[in-house]
């Protein structure tokens, strides 16, 4: 005779185990949503990829998109940013650094206008790496 290979064979114990569980964790993502999240949370959060976040962390994000629009310009600006130097889109710069001038991101604007000769040298060669000369076979 075969074992019965359908449904669950645990007990109703392990059952009523991980309901409780789940609804704890319900439970305490509806109290974390009361919690005004950190500076630094809030940043994590928004640039995680959307697809990772749990059912809490997207209602925070969802809140603080309606409420705080100037970070999702950051996060759109810090996205561009990103897919620029991926893609080596050296032409990009300028106007990026125009509009995030205005933005939150002005003094990461500025730093990039300090040094805009490094980054544009390392939208150029992204991912190559120069190897040192060996000074010992001169």
């Amino acid at each position: 005779m075969l074992p019965d290979t359908r449904g669950f064979h645990g007990s109703s114990r392990i059952v009523s185990e991980w309901a409780t569980r789940r609804r704890r964790a319900e439970k305490a993502s509806d109290q974390n949503l009361q919690k005004v999240p950190s500076a630094r949370t809030i940043a994590r959060l928004m640039t995680m990829a959307r697809d990772h976040l749990s059912k809490a962390d997207s209602v925070t994000v969802a809140a603080i998109e309606a409420g705080v629009l100037a970070l999702v310009e950051a996060r759109t600006l810090i996205e561009r940013f990103h897919a620029m130097i991926r893609m080596k889109i050296e032409a990009d710069l300028e106007p990026w650094i125009a509009e995030a001038s205005a933005s939150l991101l002005a003094s990461f604007a500025a730093g990039i206008t300090k040094s805009k000769a490094a980054v544009a040298q390392r939208s150029r060669s992204h991912g190559q790496t120069v190897r040192p000369r060996d000074k010992s076979t001169s």
